[in-house]
């Protein structure tokens, strides 16, 4: 990781050493002002390689929470990294948001119910925009496994009701689509559509590619 050719000099940074003690010692809120962007992913990306928790950096702008989120995922990898996205639509708008954008903030969303130290960025104007309360998205999780038993009127009653939208054949995020006992679902934070053997109980899941 490219993160440990940074690692010794910055441990040599007293600013740095002092921002550590409060990270370590519990303090919620805190900020980073004086060095330039790349300095600023540099200091986060040290915090966090210490002591892995969730951390929620917020930026002035949109564009801002993006460079910095291509900054952290060359320091720490992407796994660890996700964006909290701006909507891109008005309240009242007649359009649907960009499933890129929604597919974002799902996957923080999914990070923080699972409870797994991650990075998130956002800009101050997307952290004050509505989101899911936590126990609205604890109530429309599904978590399928091989052998569970599940009814398959229910399991589509419930994609349809969680916004998925049914197709003859799954092409994007959001979609899913029936053909006898086998279900595609394309969801967020996927490598590609999960396909499922329906019969009383699941009885095979695979990952495949994109359509």
């Amino acid at each position: 990781m490219i993160w440990d050719k940074f690692i010794g000099g910055l441990n040599q940074s007293q600013s740095f050493r002092k921002l550590c003690q409060l990270y370590e010692s519990g303090h919620r809120l805190f900020g980073l002002t004086g060095p330039c962007e790349a300095g600023k992913a540099l200091a986060l990306a040290g915090l966090y390689s210490r002591r892995p928790r969730a951390i929620l950096w917020i930026t002035p702008s949109d564009e801002e929470a993006e460079r910095q989120r291509d900054n952290l995922e060359v320091l720490l990898g992407p796994e660890p990294v996700r964006w909290w996205a701006a909507w891109d639509i008005l309240p009242g708008d007649q359009r649907e948001p960009d499933v890129e954008l929604v597919g974002s903030r799902m996957e923080c969303l999914q990070a923080q119910a699972g409870r797994r130290p991650t990075v998130i960025l956002a800009s101050a104007r997307s952290v004050v925009q509505r989101t899911l309360a936590p126990a609205e998205f604890a109530a429309r999780r599904m978590e399928l496994a091989v052998g569970l038993r599940v009814d398959r009127d229910e399991l589509l009653a419930r994609l349809v009701n969680s916004g998925y939208q049914r197709q003859p054949v799954v092409s994007g995020i959001g979609e899913f689509s029936l053909r006898g006992s086998i279900i595609d679902i394309a969801g967020y934070g996927q490598d590609g559509p999960l396909r499922l053997e329906l019969e009383d109980e699941i009885g095979r899941a695979s990952c495949r590619e994109r359509v």
